[in-house]
């Protein structure tokens, strides 16, 4: 009987182990924090990266993470990505964060802290070798925006 307990719950271990690594351990996500949860005018965030297989399609994400410390329903942002210093793509995108009428946030999460997904590029070719870089602007009301924690690009290829 001791085994099959010690059995079952080294099996459940390596599961939940299994799943961590899966969704949670991501290479190709990258985080950015904003210092004391204000993203300031000056700051624009940038990541960069590279693709292995050129062959294949690829989705685009940015994942906000925000509170109720947020002035405003929405947020305005500006994407350009790069390759060798010739711009892909630029667009102006909209984050909408809380419910226009009622107020409550409408990203996910359990406690105070939410998070909100765009995909800004989707089923989209990435066939250069060289690194790309993707520069997110804040399109600002304010000097300082508060209640901003993070923001992470995550790159997802297609099938």
């Amino acid at each position: 009987m001791y085994k099959k307990i010690v059995l079952f719950n080294s099996g459940l271990l390596l599961i939940i182990a299994i799943i961590f690594v899966q969704y949670y351990v991501n290479p190709k996500q990258q985080k950015i924090y904003f210092p004391q949860q204000q993203w300031q005018a000056h700051f624009s965030p940038s990541f960069s990266f590279t693709v292995k297989d050129h062959k294949k399609k690829y989705r685009l994400s940015l994942v906000l993470t925000y509170n109720q410390k947020y002035d405003f329903q929405n947020l305005y942002i500006q994407c350009t990505l790069q390759n060798k210093n010739k711009n892909i793509t630029d667009a102006v995108h909209e984050i909408q964060l809380f419910h226009p009428i009622i107020g409550n946030p409408l990203g996910k999460g359990f406690l105070k802290n939410k998070s909100q997904t765009i995909i800004f590029l989707d089923d989209y070719p990435l066939t250069h070798q060289t690194p790309y870089t993707l520069q997110v602007q804040p399109l600002m009301r304010k000097k300082i925006l508060q209640g901003l924690i993070s923001i992470r690009l995550a790159i997802q290829s297609l099938p």
